[in-house]
């Protein structure tokens, strides 16, 4: 159902930007797998104009949607589908150039969860390798992007803010300093452990100790509200487009309600959600 639904919504895409001669292409960089993962995160990552003390300034509830507007930022389309857990946290299409997307499962618990899939998924576009990922390490492909978005989220300056000292050798850091600095930087507990670990930072195996936790929660969601469900669901990106093609008299508001599920009457709420995302992405 989750696949069906993304897939209408990037033919519904596909048909707008057919028509729409002002309509560009994103232009996504590309990495190999050739490539060391942690050194490709974190230079992906400075270009995305994010410093150490801006993602420590966050609050935990506004994590998520800060990386998701600087990823929409760069074209892709960042959906939110509702799935079983048990099939998959995220995945990626990119089956045109104009459209690559990701998709998030709206049944992660966590931000942190999300977080995480959301640059793993990127890193799978970049690699022009899209597909159902497992986030398992004994996969080649998936282990170079478990390794990407550690990196990525934890830079290594990131670290030095954080880290009493820098050391020589392998430390078994307490689980109060990991999820002190995990909380602090709005990643997931394994994530940091994981990335601690690639750097020779702490033991092999360390992260493992970490699976499951869930101490960094995600905000309450707010229920009942059909406009923000559906503008959560489909993206800033995504609405953006679809309205900037309204006012281009490239489609009409019948075409352009069929695209984002939403009334006419509805429209000026877009807006003014897709402004704000833009803001975020701008780092506003």
């Amino acid at each position: 159902m989750a696949l069906g639904n993304v897939r209408t919504l990037l033919a519904q895409f596909e048909r707008i930007a057919a028509d729409d001669n002002e309509f560009l292409p994103p232009k996504l960089l590309r990495i190999d797998k050739s490539d060391d993962p942690a050194e490709c995160g974190e230079r992906v990552r400075r270009k995305t104009k994010v410093d150490v003390n801006e993602q420590l300034s966050w609050g935990r509830d506004e994590a998520f949607r800060k990386w998701r507007a600087r990823i929409e930022s760069h074209g892709i389309f960042v959906f939110q589908q509702k799935f079983p857990l048990s099939d998959c946290r995220g995945f990626t299409l990119y089956d045109s150039e104009k459209s690559p997307a990701i998709i998030i499962n709206k049944d992660e618990p966590l931000d942190v969860g999300k977080i995480f899939t959301l640059i793993h998924e990127y890193c799978h576009l970049l690699l022009r390798e899209p597909g159902i990922s497992s986030q398992d390490d004994r996969h080649p492909t998936e282990a170079f992007c478990n390794k990407f978005a550690a990196a990525f989220l934890i830079p290594s300056d990131a670290l030095r803010a954080l880290l009493p000292t820098w050391p020589n050798t392998a430390v078994n850091w307490s689980r109060g300093d990991i999820l002190n600095w995990a909380m602090r930087l709005k990643v997931s507990q394994m994530a940091l452990a994981l990335r601690l670990e690639h750097l020779g930072l702490a033991p092999p195996g360390f992260h493992r100790r970490f699976v499951g936790s869930k101490r960094v929660r995600r905000g309450t969601a707010k229920g009942g509200d059909y406009v923000a469900t559906r503008l959560s669901e489909i993206g800033a990106n995504y609405s953006g487009l679809v309205l900037d093609a309204l006012m281009r008299d490239v489609i009409d508001q019948t075409q352009a309600a069929e695209a984002l599920g939403l009334n006419v009457e509805h429209f000026d709420r877009v807006r003014a959600t897709v402004s704000r995302q833009r803001e975020l992405a701008g780092g506003g």
